[in-house]
């Protein structure tokens, strides 16, 4: 009897850690609409944020990624590409060794490089009030030699700016217990560097994984002790 109760106020608990909520962009990355739940993707110029309205299923030598553009083209404005294959894909013949890493989403700065003033971007978007861990990281996958400027914006301020290339291709962020409001946005950027690559900063592939995490608020963990407590007396 003491040993169900144990594992009834075990599950109690982890019942009510996993519903105060992780937003893994990996795992929630959809291509039917945009914004998707907490995410969404898009571009930025002249400080204005615009999203990517059609999504694409490529085939052919890219077969698996699957793309959000701005009307279908994949290049001028940047893009977010899932690989849902089980292996990379790439070709080293491809503008800066272009390579997109196995099951994950990846940021491609805009063919038009520094000198277009776009920027690619995705945005999480706090779904309530509270406190969030942020773990954000960075990983440089195109094979050429280019750099690119990777931001994590919180409330639209810079927590986090690194330059990544061939020599120091990560970049993180963890933010334990940040204060967000309902509606408040972290975004992730990556800003092409002028005279970075063959296309002055542009095609440059940046591998993403990011999970945000509601923290349960201390009256939260209050209560599941006085919930632990009178099941422990019930026993």
């Amino acid at each position: 009897m003491k040993q169900t109760c144990w594992m009834a106020g075990l599950l109690l608990c982890l019942t009510a850690c996993a519903s105060a909520g992780a937003f893994d962009v990996n795992t929630d990355m959809g291509f039917g609409t945009n914004p998707n739940g907490v995410w969404s993707c898009g571009y930025v110029v002249g400080g204005d944020t615009a999203l990517y309205n059609v999504p694409l299923f490529l085939t052919g030598d890219t077969t698996g990624l699957n793309v959000w553009s701005k009307d279908g083209e994949t290049d001028p404005y940047g893009n977010i590409a899932k690989n849902t294959n089980a292996y990379d894909l790439g070709n080293q013949t491809w503008p800066n060794g272009m390579r997109w890493f196995a099951g994950k989403t990846h940021m491609m700065t805009p063919s038009g490089g520094a000198a277009g003033g776009r920027v690619t971007a995705i945005r999480f978007t706090a779904p309530e009030a509270g406190l969030y861990d942020i773990d954000v990281d960075f990983l440089k996958a195109s094979t050429g030699e280019i750099s690119t400027d990777l931001q994590v914006l919180v409330g639209g301020t810079s927590v986090m700016s690194k330059r990544v290339n061939s020599a120091d291709p990560a970049a993180a962020y963890d933010g334990l217990s940040v204060q967000l409001s309902a509606g408040s946005t972290v975004d992730l950027l990556a800003i092409p560097v002028a005279g970075s690559g063959d296309w002055d900063g542009g095609f440059s592939i940046t591998q993403v994984d990011a999970v945000i995490t509601q923290v349960p608020e201390p009256i939260t963990l209050s209560l599941l002790a006085l919930g632990g407590l009178a099941l422990r007396r019930k026993c």
